[in-house]
Order: C-alpha cells, then structure tokens, then sequence
C-alpha cells in the first residue's frame, strides 16, 4: 500500500473517531510524515583523488526523502552542508551509494546525513586524506 493510501486511509479513519490499526512499522502514522526520522546510513568507504573526497555509504532506511554530505573542519564541533552533495532516497534499505564533494584537506571529516520531514539521522564519521 503507498504511504499516501495508508496517510489518507488513516485521516479518514481519525476523523471519523475511531482509529483501528495499532502503531507498527508499516502502519500510516509510521510513515515519515508521521514524526519517524530515518535511521542512519553507513559510511562503509571513502576515496581521494584529484577531483575530491567521495564518501560510500550504505542506506539503512526506506523513509529518507534525501541524503546529504556534511563536512567539519573543527572535529566535529560544527558540520556544514557541501554544496551540491545530495542525492535523492535509495529504494528500500541496504542499497549502496556514494557521495562526493570537490572540498577536503587533510584532517576535514565528513558524514552522509538521511533527512525527512520528521528529522535526520547522520551517518559514522569519514576522515579526508
């Protein structure tokens, strides 16, 4: 059943005074818009080359709407965004990705963040170079 069927099911059913089904992990108010945020991906790897830093990951979620790059270079005190280092969500869980970012001297660390509506679950941590 799609998560849009299961949210319009479930406000129907709200509405109406009487909400049937228990709270489980498939169930409509589990859906990401529901306040679940997805679980953390794995940084399994990371490259270097000449074109810049590339984080493997493996998705460990199927509620992520987005996956993002974040990078520190104060170890960890503040993360920022790398700028054009996202991807749409992997279709259902353990699918392997990677993201890349043309920053990265030695020491910067980087993480692979999953975000929906609900929230955002950051990854293990990479060290650069």
């Amino acid at each position: 059943m799609s998560s849009a069927l299961r949210r319009s099911s479930a406000v129907a059913l709200a509405t109406g005074g009487l909400l049937l089904s228990p709270l489980t992990g498939s169930s409509a108010l589990a859906d990401p818009d529901y306040g679940v945020a997805p679980s953390a991906p794995y940084a399994y790897d990371q490259v270097v080359s000449s074109a810049g830093f590339t984080v493997q990951f493996t998705d460990n979620s199927d509620n992520e709407y987005v996956f993002y790059l974040e990078l520190s270079n104060n170890n960890g005190g503040t993360w920022t965004r790398v700028d054009g280092a996202w991807r749409s969500a992997v279709e259902g869980t353990g699918g392997q990705s990677a993201l890349s970012a043309s920053t990265g001297k030695l020491g910067t660390l980087f993480r692979v963040v999953a975000y929906n509506g609900a929230g955002a679950s950051a990854s293990n941590i990479r060290m650069c170079c």
